[in-house]
């Protein structure tokens, strides 16, 4: 009895003995350690999807900015349908024009108002104006068909890129919208370019349409010199005051009055544009004066150019861009005069 009394009370004491309080101390630690693992793996899986969420909507910045540069070209792109649209229906109103004055003349003739000389040359005159608007319309035709397609093709690739944005906004909630710096009508033709944006496009393609008007010959084939042609306005819509549209409008005002596409693109419309800012002209009627300057008075390029430059020297000297205007008015009025 003593012997058992005795060993139930060592049993109880070793409880809380050194040997057993280690074991319970490594228990401890052990499922400390369990704990700390458990709540490294929760961490690592945290970070884990962190990243993914971070790397999304990384993507997602990336395709909301490529879905601004699709929006533009699609804006562009319509603008160009626009005018090309007009171009096409102005043609087809001239043309018809054209027949009714094919009837005019016929009935002239058999009233014996005109010579029958008279008659064929006029008729001969219509039929060639009437190639070169078939010509003309082919063109446009094309570029429209052209266009239509580059419009739908933009149009499948902002729905393709606003879907992805949308899923990721509701994948990741609400916040990621101001991480994308989104919002709910961020694509589409209304919503990431503005309505000045659009209208500058307008301008400027319908510029181009009269560019290209001056630039095709009969047959219907633009020069080469367009898209470099092009490429200059830009430029010069980039360094000069005015829009792109304007010094696409000069080259096309310089070329309809018989400047060469090379002197266009050999100085003579930069040097034509910074006269007008600093003799206060108007950049179409600069082109006008300038182009019967140099053609009237038989203006090699480098010549032409030299004028130009002297007379904005004159005004860096202290001359009045008043007095300027006033000279470089009579000048370009004595061309058109003699032309």
């Amino acid at each position: 009895m003593v012997n058992t009394n005795i060993g139930i009370n060592l049993t109880l004491k070793d409880m809380f003995s050194s040997p057993l309080r280690e074991l319970n101390s490594k228990s401890k630690v052990a499922f400390g350690n369990m704990e700390v693992g458990v709540k490294k793996v929760g961490l690592s899986f945290k970070s884990f999807f962190t990243d993914i969420k971070n790397g999304s909507l990384s993507m997602a910045n990336g395709i909301a900015s490529s879905s601004k540069s699709i929006d533009e070209s699609l804006m562009r792109v319509t603008a160009r349908s626009s005018v090309l649209k007009k171009e096409i229906k102005d043609i087809e109103k001239e043309f018809s024009n054209l027949e009714r004055q094919k009837l005019n003349l016929e009935q002239e003739f058999k009233s014996g108002k005109i010579s029958a000389e008279q008659y064929k040359n006029s008729l001969k005159e219509i039929a060639e104006k009437q190639h070169m608007l078939s010509n003309k319309k082919l063109y446009f035709s094309s570029e429209l068909k052209s266009a239509t397609t580059q419009a739908h093709n933009l149009n499948s690739e902002l729905n393709r890129t606003s879907n992805i944005i949308s899923n990721t906004k509701s994948f990741f909630g609400n916040n990621s919208g101001k991480m994308l710096g989104v919002g709910a009508s961020s694509v589409g033709v209304s919503g990431l370019v503005g309505k000045r944006t659009m209208i500058d496009f307008m301008e400027a393609e319908t510029a181009n349409a009269r560019l290209e008007n001056t630039l095709m010959n009969k047959s219907g084939k633009i020069e080469k010199y367009h898209k470099p042609i092009l490429d200059k306005a830009k430029q010069l819509g980039a360094d000069l005051t005015g829009t792109t549209a304007d010094f696409i409008n000069m080259a096309a005002i310089m070329r309809g009055n018989n400047v060469s596409s090379k002197t266009i693109l050999n100085g003579g419309l930069e040097s034509t544009a910074k006269m007008a800012i600093l003799t206060r002209m108007n950049y179409e009627e600069a082109a006008v004066r300038g182009s019967k300057i140099k053609s009237t008075m038989n203006l090699s390029d480098k010549d032409y150019i030299h004028l130009t430059n002297d007379l904005q020297k004159m005004t860096y000297m202290g001359a009045d861009p008043s007095q300027l205007s006033y000279a470089y008015t009579k000048i370009g009025a004595n061309a058109l005069s003699a032309g």
